[in-house]
């Protein structure tokens, strides 16, 4: 970060503007002139890149999407609702995007929890884990739900490992460095 010129910006690899983008990553830049975006998770084009990964994944398996059910798989918070806001937001935009049987949302930190929504999905199920990495959340807390559930549906990457992502990340910076030097 010493070599990043002021003005520089930062990029949260976070799904939600939540407690770490608000609060612990400014006070950890809190001596640069940096300028935070809003995290992955809120990036406009983001539910049109997943609802391609979605139709591609369920066109491989030979599912109807009209029949598929769609869990997303989100982190939450015992402490605040933005977490959890901007996961039911992002799956409002892909349902429109995508004509699926079922939709649901659940969560690691609150109800409804991943593992009951799983427990409960159909033959022809997507899960849809809406983390931006495959850390601790995805590994220990998801697969953790997969197995406690008996889950034995399909299983999307991280929106880390999405191909088209750094291309989408590369446009959205273009357009905030424009929209830098319009202003």
């Amino acid at each position: 970060m010493d070599k990043l010129s002021d003005g520089a910006f930062v990029y949260p690899f976070f799904m939600a503007d939540g407690w770490f983008v608000r609060q612990a990553l400014p006070e950890r830049l809190k001596d640069r002139n940096f300028e935070v975006l809003p995290p992955l998770g809120l990036e406009t084009a983001l539910p049109n890149l997943a609802a391609q990964m979605v139709a591609d994944h369920v066109i491989q398996l030979g599912w109807p999407i009209k029949s598929t059910q769609v869990c997303l798989a989100a982190h939450g918070s015992a402490r605040s609702n933005m977490a959890a806001n901007a996961a039911i937001s992002f799956a409002k935009r892909l349902e429109r995007l995508l004509p699926f049987g079922k939709k649901e949302t659940g969560f690691i930190e609150q109800a409804p929890f991943v593992e009951d929504m799983l427990r409960h999905s159909a033959n022809h199920t997507l899960c849809v884990p809406f983390l931006a990495c495959d850390g601790d959340h995805f590994r220990i807390d998801v697969a953790g739900a997969v197995g406690a559930s008996g889950y034995l549906g399909e299983m999307l990457p991280v929106f880390g490992h999405y191909s088209g992502l750094p291309e989408m990340i590369a446009e959205s910076l273009k357009l905030k460095s424009w929209e830098r030097i319009a202003a």
